[in-house]
């Protein structure tokens, strides 16, 4: 049985995966968004990733435990494997189409190798020698925004409290990428960085260009402004990254990895959210979609892989050729 569709508030289809489903997943179709309905405990227990997204320390639930809805954007994947991966975890097999085309093959296959993050470089590497550029997009931004650094600068990711670092896999070592991994990492968080050093900067200025309120236009600004401040700097006290006020957000490059920096402002937003609302109930009501900064802005990363796979587009042309493999890249 497929799942129903329906429409969320803001217009966003959602197809229900299960009805009873206390988790919406956001993924990008045809330029616009699609929400899937899943039941956040089935994904628990069918991967460890899934585990640790959704109930680990850096986990992305602190929406529902405040009595939120519970959303989680992927943009990275792809809506109609993710579909079908989702009908395999809440056994809905009936759903599953009796055949599949080669490129959502492919999809299917970068998208198990993100659950099961031993394979991605793998992953990585085989869409190099097969040519598939948009896989080895895929694939290398996922190897970006999950790789975390130690003390001695070594790349790693985390797999399962495992520490698998870069330097150390054959298939990487091949590759001679593991320098500029490192030098995408970064300019992420920079990226990231500057970001939340504007938002604040823009909340301590008296100019009425620069608030972050997106009230009606009869309402005070600065009262928001002061207010999103405030629970800002109260929530990064709390989680324990007051440092992040400065421009270098310090601490962040030294050993969080991308995903986890995003995940744990998603959580401060939160935090802040909730004591603006402690603090002015009323107003709170008003301004209640007002945020410091906008996520999609945030941790747009597009121009920072692009750059790095525009450098192995040649080779990859050239291996698409001997291979057979003709799909359309995301570079074009």
């Amino acid at each position: 049985m497929s799942p129903a569709a329906t429409t969320t508030p803001d217009s966003c289809p959602v197809e229900v995966v299960d009805r009873h489903g206390d988790l919406k997943l956001i993924v990008r179709k045809d330029n616009s968004k699609l929400a899937f309905q899943v039941c956040s405990r089935a994904l628990a227990r069918s991967s460890p990733v899934w585990d640790t997204m959704l109930y680990g320390p850096f986990s992305e639930g602190k929406d529902q435990q405040n009595g939120n809805d519970w959303e989680i954007a992927l943009p990275e994947d792809d809506a109609d494997a993710l579909r079908i991966v989702l009908f395999i975890v809440h056994y809905n097999f009936k759903a599953l189409p009796k055949t599949v085309s080669f490129d959502l093959f492919f999809q299917l296959t970068a998208l198990s190798d993100n659950i099961l993050p031993q394979r991605l470089v793998q992953r990585l590497w085989i869409s190099h020698k097969l040519g598939d550029e948009r896989g080895f997009y895929q694939a290398m931004t996922l190897l970006i925004t999950r790789a975390a650094m130690d003390v001695d600068g070594r790349l790693f990711i985390n797999d399962s409290g495992n520490k698998c670092y870069l330097d150390s896999d054959k298939y990487l070592r091949s590759l001679d990428i593991v320098g500029q991994v490192k030098q995408a990492r970064l300019a992420m968080l920079r990226k990231i960085c500057s970001g939340v050093k504007d938002a604040i900067d823009s909340l301590t200025s008296s100019s009425a260009s620069s608030s972050k309120c997106i009230a009606p236009t009869n309402t005070k600004t600065t009262p928001c402004d002061c207010a999103m401040l405030g629970g800002l700097h109260r929530a990064m006290v709390s989680n324990g990254v007051e440092a992040w006020y400065s421009s270098k957000l310090d601490g962040v490059e030294d050993h969080l990895s991308v995903s986890e920096v995003r995940a744990k402002l998603g959580q401060i937003v939160q935090d802040a959210i909730v004591e603006m609302a402690m603090g002015n109930r009323r107003a709170h009501s008003t301004h209640a979609n007002c945020r410091p900064w906008v996520e999609d802005n945030l941790f747009s990363f597009d121009a920072i892989v692009r750059s790095l796979v525009l450098g192995y587009v040649e080779h990859l042309k050239k291996q698409a050729e001997k291979s057979g493999l003709n799909l359309e890249p995301p570079l074009a």
